[in-house]
């Protein structure tokens, strides 16, 4: 994986404030959550509610992390820190 790439990262969705947006849940460690609120065409599956994979850029490699952007409107910081273990890059078989 390379800085740039488009990856999916496994979340959590809840609904959205409104019908094309969903509240997106990453735990990428134990006790470690990032909340987003973005648009459902930015889901691997766009459902209303339960486990899927939001698409994401890699914005740095630290180690065998990746710092990501997600499309949306973050509770915090815009970036997030996941393993690079859980994602899958986006042209990569479907989990």
């Amino acid at each position: 994986m390379n800085i740039g790439d488009r990856i999916w990262v496994p979340c959590e969705v809840k609904p959205g404030q409104f019908p094309n947006e969903r509240l997106v849940l990453l735990t990428p460690a134990p006790g470690d959550e990032w909340l987003a609120f973005v648009e459902a065409q930015e889901l691997r599956e766009p459902k209303e509610e339960g486990a899927t994979w939001v698409i994401a850029s890699i914005t740095d490699i630290i180690d065998n992390e990746l710092l990501v952007y997600v499309q949306g409107h973050a509770v915090g910081s815009s970036q997030v820190r996941v393993p690079a273990a859980k994602v899958q890059l986006v042209d990569s078989v479907t989990p």
